[in-house]
């Protein structure tokens, strides 16, 4: 073998490792930015849930004060018409 093919098998040594070097960085990085991404997705989803929570929360706290009323309103009902049947 002469230099010259020495050399030239060392290159492509040189450049083959290079390139994987370069490849599983890549691959690293790819992995990070998709970690960082299920991250995000996964705090997007916990705030919706906080919000959809603080909203069912409002909306039963409504249900029940309408609830109230409307039974105080069948009470009040109620109490005028025994006093009408009992007038007649």
């Amino acid at each position: 073998m002469t230099d010259a093919n020495v050399i030239s098998i060392a290159i492509t040594l040189f450049a083959i490792a290079a390139g994987s070097l370069f490849n599983n960085v890549r691959i690293a990085d790819s992995t990070t930015a998709t970690n960082k991404r299920f991250d995000d997705m996964r705090e997007l989803f916990k705030s919706e849930n906080a919000r959809i929570a603080r909203q069912i929360e409002n909306t039963d706290a409504k249900i029940g004060r309408i609830a109230e009323t409307l039974n105080t309103i069948l009470k009040d009902h109620a109490t005028r018409l025994r006093a009408i049947e009992q007038r007649h």
